[in-house]
């Protein structure tokens, strides 16, 4: 679908005719159509003598994902002297309202290329911020369930949480480094729009703080799951101990009594058995007591 305005051609999950579009009269090289056709892995910046091209990472409209992970679709920009050309094979709500300002901007007055292009890199990198708010606004809840001792269910999502995280950084790291370089491209900005891209450098820089500092927290909440299960794992262990404690004086009088030899003088007493048993019985309440005045029972 091809969408033209003021100076900006959109186009969305484009045709055959639309990439031989590119190809003809726009004269873009056959690597950087190829590139628009199929998911990088990383955002890049490429000047060549005609346009400059500029791939970008932003979050797909909603997660596809059932279990909610994120999902980011590219966005490909084209800079030439006398406009500009988006390519994107989904459709991008907030291009849809930038398409709308942009429609009545250009009624009152022409846009420049260059203009066109900043909102449009503003746009996207803001796109991501609502992605990174919300990773760190799970990341406090998950953090309230581990100190609760729920951590087990909480796990699950935190990993997640850190694969987004992570998923995040490796597309906001490059591209962070291709509006650096971008700023540097005298002679395809104008003087009035790069401290604009600075401060959308800014905001990158920002969201790669918050995305360091939610991973810094995920890997401190594992780390106190982990150390809440080996206190819990102790605590058992300890408690299994005094009760074995207590049991093995109990099972070497049972063992001593139940050798049946021929010739135990006690057995033939008539109160030897009730006797046994009161010491047994004292005998455990006292280790239980003295356990318990351990602090090993807590």
């Amino acid at each position: 679908m091809r969408r033209e305005i003021a100076g900006w051609v959109d186009l969305e999950a484009p045709a055959e005719a639309e990439w031989e579009w590119l190809r003809t009269v726009r004269h873009v090289h056959p690597l950087h159509v190829e590139d628009c056709q199929h998911f990088s892995e990383l955002p890049k910046i490429d000047v060549e003598r005609e346009y400059l091209f500029l791939v970008l990472h932003v979050p797909a409209p909603e997660p596809p994902d059932p279990r909610g992970r994120l999902r980011l679709v590219e966005l490909d920009l084209f800079l030439f002297e006398d406009g500009v050309v988006s390519v994107h094979m989904e459709q991008l709500p907030w291009l849809e309202q930038l398409r709308g300002r942009v429609e009545a901007l250009a009624a009152r007055s022409p846009q420049r290329p260059d203009r066109l292009f900043h909102a449009l890199v503003d746009h996207a990198v803001d796109a991501l911020i609502p992605s990174v708010q919300a990773l760190l606004e799970q990341v406090d809840e998950l953090g309230e369930e581990i100190w609760a001792g729920r951590g087990r269910r909480a796990i699950r999502p935190l990993r997640r949480l850190l694969r987004s995280a992570a998923q995040l950084r490796r597309s906001i790291e490059p591209e962070a480094v291709a509006l650096t370089r971008l700023m540097h491209e005298e002679s395809r900005l104008g003087e009035e729009t790069r401290p604009y891209l600075k401060d959308v450098a800014d905001h990158l820089d920002r969201l790669q703080r918050d995305l360091e500092f939610l991973q810094h927290n995920a890997l401190a909440l594992f780390e106190s799951h982990l150390a809440i299960q080996s206190q819990q794992s102790n605590r058992v262990m300890q408690r299994l101990t005094v009760i074995s404690a207590i049991f093995l004086p109990l099972s070497w009088i049972a063992g001593v009594y139940g050798m049946n030899f021929r010739h135990m003088p006690e057995l033939a007493v008539p109160w030897a058995y009730p006797a046994v048993l009161g010491f047994m019985f004292a005998l455990g309440l006292a280790l239980f007591v003295y356990f318990r005045r351990a602090g090993w029972l807590d």
